[in-house]
């Protein structure tokens, strides 16, 4: 039908993607802005694990934007490149401890891009397939047409019930307790409503959904069910990644343990002022020697202490960066604690 290609990113480049100089003269459209309007299937995208480049960022601006920038030696030049895409890989060699933690290789660890995933589909060993006793009627003339009806639509033709479109909104206040927005979110708050739509959107055109008032049959009809659908499918696609359990280990890690106690700490023989210089220390993040040389007052080993207290209380947190050395940095609970409390230091000084 012409309306989606597969290809294989063995042996690819990231230009060959997005976009190359045929010569001094003249820049060519990579695969992306060459299907604009239609749909990608990439398949060994494990083979950029490595690369220098990570196609994902070249691609930064065609999955926010739908435009692809080149900067070559001829000149800028943008293309359109809107397309649905659909990325295929192997796990990493170094698997993590959640599943979903192996999307980060593919994404080269940003989060920006994996909250511009609809949703993840794993598959492995333990995945258990059950089989349906339904009866499948779409044959291949019938699949035909619903493919090419939904691709065929236009903005106007996709009509959304309000009271669809306020589950969407309302199940996204729900998950706000439930998943992890920040360190790798597949679910990023009342954004993912869109994605929510779109899933719902494809549930509505599978099953022929059309207004009555339709007499063409070419618009399709987004109803409450189709949305509760999208619900079951996405909730469904992050049980099997392992997200909910991910999500409750990265919230425990960022809650602060006894937080009177980790204020009383903070604050203990301080003016307003030394408390406010205190904290902005704190929040520093870098080298933990450096940190702890520039915090006003006691000795070194005393200070050294006082970090030790706040990183087992999970106000402060400390990874590994590039070049091996632990840096340590403010966790999201650590900076809320800290943000009231200077709140009420300017509020009662004495």
């Amino acid at each position: 039908m012409g309306l989606h290609t597969q290809s294989s990113a063995a042996g690819s480049s990231v230009a060959g993607l997005t976009a190359s100089s045929a010569s001094m003269k003249r820049v060519d459209p990579g695969t992306w802005p060459k299907h604009h309007g239609r749909c990608i299937a990439l398949d060994e995208m494990q083979n950029f694990f490595t690369s220098r480049v990570s196609p994902m960022r070249a691609l930064q601006s065609a999955r926010g934007d739908g435009v692809i920038d080149s900067n070559k030696c001829t000149g800028n030049t943008s293309f359109p490149a809107a397309v649905r895409a659909i990325f295929i890989s192997n796990f990493p060699q170094n698997r993590n401890r959640f599943m979903c933690q192996d999307l980060l290789p593919m994404y080269e660890g940003t989060t920006q891009g994996i909250a511009r995933t609809d949703f993840p589909l794993f598959v492995n060993d333990n995945v258990k397939f059950e089989k349906f006793g339904v009866v499948n009627k779409y044959r291949l003339p019938m699949l035909k047409t619903l493919v090419q009806r939904a691709w065929s639509q236009q903005p106007h033709e996709i009509v959304i019930r309000p009271e669809a479109f306020q589950l969407a909104r309302s199940q996204c206040d729900r998950w706000g307790d439930v998943y992890d927005q920040s360190d790798l979110p597949l679910f990023c708050g009342h954004e993912k409503a869109e994605s929510i739509m779109r899933i719902a959107i494809a549930a509505a055109n599978l099953t022929f959904s059309h207004s009555s008032s339709d007499a063409t049959f070419r618009s399709v009809e987004v109803r409450k069910v189709h949305v509760q659908f999208a619900i079951k499918w996405l909730e469904y696609c992050w049980e099997e990644a392992g997200y909910r359990q991910f999500s409750e280990f990265v919230m425990r890690r960022h809650r602060v343990v006894d937080p009177v106690g980790v204020a009383a700490v903070l604050t203990a023989d301080c003016s307003a002022e030394e408390i406010e210089a205190r904290l902005t220390v704190i929040q520093m993040p870098g080298d933990h020697r450096q940190v702890v040389a520039g915090m006003p007052g006691h000795t070194f080993q005393e200070q050294m202490g006082f970090f030790n207290i706040l990183i087992q209380k999970n106000v402060l947190s400390q990874q590994k960066n590039e070049s091996g050395r632990t840096e340590i940095a403010p966790t999201r609970g650590g900076k809320e604690l800290m943000a009231r409390i200077c709140d009420l230091a300017v509020e009662h000084p004495d």
